[in-house]
């Protein structure tokens, strides 16, 4: 098993595997909003999101900066809470400073 480090966005991770993103390239606006409230219990980020049109192609692009800048979360917990969930959707595993560590099959 290789192990792919230092991901800064979701978007990498899902070039360092083969993912069948399709499902969650299918999600939108309002799916993940659901999520965002229902999954990671953030639902105060909810109409942010909506106003960002962060549907699940999106979702797969976020990072910190992006989360903190352009979306307004501003809690840095709450953001890597965001970013945790959405590497979980991935099969991804969380690493410190908000980065992704993956294992996969070669």
């Amino acid at each position: 098993a290789a192990r792919i480090r230092a991901c800064d966005s979701l978007q990498e991770v899902l070039q360092a595997r083969s993912f069948p993103i399709e499902d969650l390239q299918a999600w939108d606006v309002e799916m993940v909003a659901d999520w965002l409230s229902r999954e990671v219990g953030l639902p105060q980020y909810e109409e942010a999101f909506r106003e960002n049109s962060i549907a699940g192609i999106e979702l797969i692009d976020l990072d910190d900066s992006k989360l903190d800048v352009n979306i307004g979360v501003k809690n840095k917990l709450h953001r890597k809470k965001i970013l945790t969930r959405a590497a979980h959707l991935l099969g991804a595993k969380p690493k410190t400073k908000g980065m992704l560590e993956i294992d996969r099959q070669i």
